[in-house]
């Protein structure tokens, strides 16, 4: 039951950042960065993760810089969420083997692609 809760939720997500993209689409093409994040959160997989960690896993897989992403740019791409909370879910996956810090603790990249 939790699985298939969790996979409701993340269509509710993906559909809605989905809505805002083509809003945003009027506004300069800005919904193309949100169009990118939907598809990384739609091929994340349930994996005992909450909804939000898996967004940033899927986020933190999705890029591709040497350094890593910053907790900066995760947070713009997860409007709404407390840094806080982003740095927590952070540190979670960093001790479940998930993500790894790079150059600074504020810079993450995945474990695995």
């Amino acid at each position: 039951m939790n699985e298939i809760t969790t996979h409701i939720m993340e269509v509710i997500f993906a559909r809605m950042l989905y809505t805002k993209s083509k809003m945003d689409e009027g506004l300069g093409g800005l919904g193309a960065k949100t169009g990118s994040t939907t598809a990384a959160i739609a091929g994340a997989n349930n994996n005992g993760l909450t909804v939000l960690q898996n967004q940033i896993l899927g986020i933190v897989r999705m890029f591709v810089g040497e350094r890593g992403i910053p907790v900066s740019q995760l947070s713009e791409k997860l409007r709404g969420i407390p840094e806080r909370q982003i740095r927590d879910d952070l540190d979670f996956l960093s001790a479940e083997g998930h993500v790894y810090s790079t150059v600074d603790d504020d810079h993450f990249r995945a474990t695995e692609a």
